[in-house]
């Protein structure tokens, strides 16, 4: 009869790792060192918590599951920095059959964003809207994974929208950009939500209930529609309503940065 061992590695770019595991749990705790850079700036992590499981389904599948909850400073003082944006979490999972004997091994990474601003700052090419916030067009089309990371990278976040007052933000950047070149259609923008977990049921990029962000008007009653069976993520239309489109459609898209 094969045996079946399970090794849960979780490697945080923060000075913390963690292995689970049986006989291969000395490989993974040196593969959690080796993925760690003394070198790297890291911020507080004392409200981190993080559960990680493995298990096969009915149908035979190897199923991995990352549970993180954390928190951070929710404002400044000065010229002080505290730790804001979004954390990443890449889950890998991968399997071996060997001499009657079945290895799988799940590698969860999970990247912690850098101290926040200084009172006051907003990266370069962001634009204030006095009473709504700071926002960022970019021409340039991307998939939604990709605009949700460069978003990150600048310190900002795939724009939430809120209200009528932000839609129409959104609203006025599309009606100066009718012919984006590279993008698969004109009309939209990716902007932070999806329904990539559970169909039907969208979440912002900070996993809260798109119901509960004030915003919910769709670009038409037929929307959203989930045409083709793989529309999970979201994006606004030129008339400033939600809609849900393919993810790995290559589309123009807003950056909010956080006001303090």
């Amino acid at each position: 009869m094969a045996t079946t061992r399970v090794c849960l590695l979780l490697s945080v770019l923060l000075p913390a790792a963690l292995c689970q595991g049986d006989s291969h749990q000395s490989e993974c705790q040196k593969a959690a060192r080796a993925s760690r850079s003394d070198k790297c700036q890291t911020p507080d992590i004392s409200n981190l918590k993080f559960t990680l499981s493995s298990h096969r389904n009915q149908t035979g599948h190897w199923v991995a599951q990352v549970k993180l909850e954390h928190g951070g400073e929710q404002g400044h003082t000065g010229s002080d920095h505290s730790e804001t944006g979004l954390w990443h979490v890449d889950l890998e999972q991968t399997s071996t059959q060997c001499d009657g004997s079945h290895s799988v091994q799940t590698v969860a990474s999970i990247t912690a964003p850098p101290p926040g601003p200084p009172l006051g700052y907003h990266p370069p090419g962001y634009e204030l809207f006095p009473g709504v916030g700071y926002y960022k067009f970019h021409r340039t089309p991307k998939t939604w994974d990709e605009a949700r990371r460069i978003c990150q990278q600048e310190g900002g976040y795939l724009v939430v929208i809120n209200s009528e007052a932000e839609s129409k933000v959104m609203q006025n950047f599309l009606d100066g950009a009718r012919n984006i070149k590279g993008a698969n259609h004109n009309d939209y923008a990716f902007v932070g939500f999806h329904d990539r977990f559970v169909e039907g049921e969208y979440l912002t990029v900070f996993g809260k209930p798109l119901s509960s962000t004030g915003f919910a008007r769709w670009a038409s009653l037929q929307q959203p529609d989930n045409a083709g069976g793989n529309e999970n993520c979201g994006s606004i239309h030129r008339n400033g309503g939600l809609n849900d489109i393919p993810c790995p459609w290559k589309l123009p898209f807003f950056c909010e940065h956080k006001t303090w």
